[in-house]
């Protein structure tokens, strides 16, 4: 993969889709896996996932199963990318608005206007 995973499941869905190749890493090397994707894996997230995938049964549709999140996996990317598009576009509209976004949520009893004030009050 191209792209740095931005949690602990999105790598597992990307490299481990067949839970014995997790099962054979072992713990120490699925945290040095990890580290070198610029991914922080505690060592009780790592132990939990690696017995998980040693206790994983091989079921007879897990061949489907992994084509389905590979396709998962496809459109996730581009639904990344489309937020990351709309980001940009934010980042550049917002200021030029003639309002200013609330910088935090409206309290119990206070004023709830939609997260906008305008900029001349």
């Amino acid at each position: 993969m191209c792209w740095a995973p931005r949690s602990v499941g999105r790598l597992v869905a990307a490299e481990f889709a067949d839970p014995t190749r997790l099962a054979g890493l072992g713990v120490s090397m699925f945290i040095r896996f990890a580290a070198h994707r610029e991914l922080r894996v505690s060592r009780l997230v790592a132990e939990r996932l690696v017995s998980a995938a040693r206790d994983a049964l091989p079921t007879r549709d897990a061949v489907i199963a992994r084509r389905v999140l590979a396709a998962d996996l496809v459109l996730l990317a581009d639904l990344d990318q489309q937020i990351t598009q709309a980001e940009q576009e934010l980042a550049e509209l917002v200021p030029a608005s003639p309002f200013r976004t609330a910088d935090q949520r409206p309290r119990v009893g206070g004023r709830a206007g939609g997260g906008l004030r305008c900029r001349g009050r």
